[in-house]
């Protein structure tokens, strides 16, 4: 079984050859781990990373604000992604939408 430092660096590898540069900021260190939890089964990690990204092109009026006040106007900052990696092997299973983003969505 992987130890949880490696599913760690496994979600981030696949993330960053996932997303790369077309969505994330190339802020590499504002990369938060939000969650990380075993499953019921102890077959797949579930990891919870947060990260910012890039802002939109269209998006001037935001940039007036402060960052804690702009996410008020609908321009997220940071993307959070649950990765779900194989206990076994460091494999990735799946990369889902997490947090308020996914809520968000469903409601639009």
């Amino acid at each position: 079984m992987i130890e949880p430092k490696q599913a760690v660096q496994f979600a981030l590898q696949n993330l960053f050859e996932l997303l790369g540069t077309r969505e994330l900021a190339n802020d590499v260190e504002g990369i938060q781990l939000e969650e990380l939890e075993l499953t019921d089964d102890s077959k797949d990690w579930d990891v919870t990373l947060s990260c910012p990204v890039k802002k939109p092109q269209n998006d001037d009026a935001a940039t007036e604000l402060p960052p804690s006040l702009a996410r008020f106007i609908g321009t997220p900052r940071r993307k959070w992604m649950t990765l779900r990696i194989d206990s076994k092997d460091g494999k990735l299973i799946r990369m889902k939408l997490a947090g308020q983003q996914a809520v968000g969505q469903l409601a639009t």
